[in-house]
């Protein structure tokens, strides 16, 4: 499902300079840049600087190139975040709690789903790297109180960093693989009382970053699916990703050959019986 409805959300595709004509190829910029609906960026925008054209690495001359800079990637996330997207729970025993804060069944008694929220605070950032790319951010852990989960037992404020590897699915669609998240504890308050200090905190934390980076991989998995007309997408092949310092390059072939050629026998049967009636009619 795609994480932003046509309502929430949209992708600004509008040109930001004149395209770019040259003896072998034809380049369009375009602007990349999403938004909620009814809160459009305004002032300039200073975009990056990506090539118009790469020459291929293998020496064929590739068809079609789509560049996707951090620009967009990150102007993504700001829009997730504004839209309270950037939400993702999961849920532990009391038992396992017990080894961040000893007294925890002594004050809330034994529950084996207590719910834990990770939510973002400001929109993390991607930096495109050749290779592993990462992500960092400010974010929230909010224990909530079994009995009402309403209130919070207790609230974390966590720097978060990962490293992110791209892939192309099908269809075009990019997603970002969360791997070696870790969390690091600023701050926190307990609504109970007890003796557990910051550095007890941050020795037990980095045991809920790898159950989260399931989490958000699972919920981000429907992807980005790049702005690329579907009877387009349906003839390039040979499609493949590369990544370069701050933006990413699509790349694929036409084949367009088959259609081509099936169009031209429809054709040509037509033609054939055209004639073959022209003599029967004679």
């Amino acid at each position: 499902m795609p994480l932003l409805t046509e309502d929430q959300g949209f992708l600004n595709v509008k040109l930001v300079s004149d395209p770019v004509f040259a003896n072998d190829y034809l380049s369009f910029p375009m602007d990349g840049s999403f938004s909620i609906s009814g809160k459009t960026p305004t002032g300039n925008t200073d975009f990056p600087k990506m090539p118009v054209f790469v020459n291929s690495i293998n020496g064929k001359q590739a068809q079609s190139q789509v560049f996707v800079s951090e620009h967009t990637l990150n102007s993504a996330l700001d829009t997730l975040a504004n839209a309270g997207f950037l939400s993702f729970p999961t849920e532990v025993s009391s038992t396992y709690l017990k080894t961040f804060f000893s007294n925890f069944e002594e004050v809330y008694g034994h529950h084996e789903k207590i719910k834990i929220i990770l939510e973002t605070e400001t929109a993390p950032r991607i930096d495109i790297k050749q290779g592993i790319s990462s992500l960092d951010g400010e974010a929230t852990l909010r224990f909530l109180n079994p009995f009402n989960d309403e209130y919070e037992a207790v609230m974390m404020r966590c720097n978060l960093t990962a490293e992110v590897e791209f892939e192309l699915l099908h269809d075009f669609t990019l997603v970002g693989d969360i791997k070696n998240m870790t969390l690091s504890v600023t701050a926190f308050e307990a609504y109970f009382q007890t003796s557990v200090t910051l550095p007890h905190i941050n020795t037990q934390v980095e045991s809920l970053a790898g159950p989260f980076a399931q989490v958000v991989n699972y919920e981000l998995a429907s992807g980005y699916r790049l702005p690329i007309p579907a009877r387009q997408s349906r003839e390039l092949s040979q499609t493949r990703l590369f990544t370069y310092a701050h933006f990413l390059m699509v790349e694929s072939d036409p084949q367009i050959t088959t259609r081509v050629r099936a169009k031209a026998l429809k054709m040509t049967n037509h033609i054939e019986q055209k004639i073959n009636n022209l003599f029967l009619e004679n």
